[in-house]
């Protein structure tokens, strides 16, 4: 079929306003089929309830759109042309692709009877797809499980399911592996026998014969934080995103071995690890540290003037200062008390 006007073509699609309600997906699903499946080729928020679900959209968008990100908004209804539907970075779809899709679609649409508001669902898709935004903010119809949008949950529900099925099971064997390794504990003999993630999403650490332990109570907390260290280098490795892991004192409440094998691990299962530490976590691992390190400065808060630094910062507020010294060394920038009397430290 071919439209001789855009005039045409939107008088064609608003007689689809008078189609009567047919429950089911069927008809949308028979539109994104011919469409190659758009919905299944972009990011999406799926935004649904009873009232404010416009505002909702409007405001994410914003958000988006200031964070440089591509966005595609679908909402309705229009207020004075139907392309408002559509938009991307908060231009309107245009009046000619409109025409060439409803023309691609139209024996389709005869076919299942496809109504108004599927058509607009299957532009947007197309749309969005074809743009290749980073992100799509969907808003649903009347709602409910039969609206036309679903399709996009659909699609949610696949890789929630690839997510539960697959990717669970990978993150709890890199987790429980890292987690032992920190701990220096024995599968076989130690109190601390394997971590998992259950079935509720819950990390859960086990003992002898399977028995659950109170991680508030049967952990120290030098565990807990190798626990929670374990969870985000195995939850990086399984998703496989390239970016560093910036850490705060992670090595907090840890001595001797421990704290050295949770930085060694640390190390050795990340791409890039940005770590802050104090001076109590470098003490022991200053080996690993001359090792494994690419760069190191010495952050120090003018604040801790005249309390712990031995020198008075410039500058009438407090503020991080950024010098060139390293885990084995101190200047006049960041001297702290008892420093020029550290066996581990050397005045640059």
């Amino acid at each position: 079929m071919r439209f001789r006007s855009n005039e045409e073509v939107i008088n064609y699609l608003f007689s689809r306003r008078r189609m009567n309600i047919k429950l089911g997906l069927d008809s949308i699903n028979r539109l994104l089929e011919k469409l190659g499946s758009p919905e299944t080729h972009f990011r999406s928020i799926h935004v649904a309830g009873t009232n404010g679900k416009g505002s909702t959209c409007a405001i994410l968008e914003s958000i988006f759109l200031s964070n440089g990100l591509k966005t595609g908004l679908y909402t309705s209804p229009h207020l004075t042309d139907a392309r408002e539907r559509i938009r991307i970075d908060g231009k309107s779809v245009s009046l000619d692709l409109f025409k060439k899709t409803i023309e691609l679609l139209f024996s389709t649409i005869e076919k299942y009877g496809c109504s108004f508001f599927e058509i607009l669902t299957a532009i947007a898709f197309a749309h969005f797809c074809d743009q290749q935004v980073d992100i799509a903010i969907i808003e649903t119809g009347l709602g409910g499980r039969l609206d036309a949008t679903n399709d996009i949950l659909d699609v949610f529900v696949t890789s929630y399911k690839t997510m539960e099925e697959n990717e669970i099971p990978r993150i709890c064997s890199a987790m429980n592996d890292y987690f032992l390794d920190m701990i220096q504990a024995d599968p076989e003999h130690s109190i601390i026998r394997r971590a998992d993630v259950t079935n509720a999403y819950d990390i859960a650490v086990y003992g002898p014969e399977d028995r659950l332990l109170d991680t508030d109570i049967d952990l120290n907390g030098a565990s807990r934080r190798a626990l929670t260290l374990a969870f985000i280098l195995a939850l990086a490795e399984v998703s496989g995103v390239k970016a560093p892991n910036v850490i705060d004192t992670p090595l907090g409440m840890m001595s001797g071995i421990v704290k050295q094998s949770v930085l060694r691990t640390a190390v050795n299962h990340t791409v890039q690890l940005v770590l802050f530490l104090t001076r109590d976590e470098i003490s022991g691992c200053q080996d690993i540290i001359d090792q494994y390190a690419g760069t190191v400065y010495t952050l120090t808060n003018s604040a801790h003037y005249p309390k712990q630094l031995i020198n008075n910062p410039d500058g009438s507020y407090s503020k991080m200062i950024r010098c060139d010294c390293n885990h084995r060394q101190y200047c006049n920038v960041c001297e702290r008390i008892g420093d020029s009397n550290s066996l581990e430290l050397n005045k640059r």
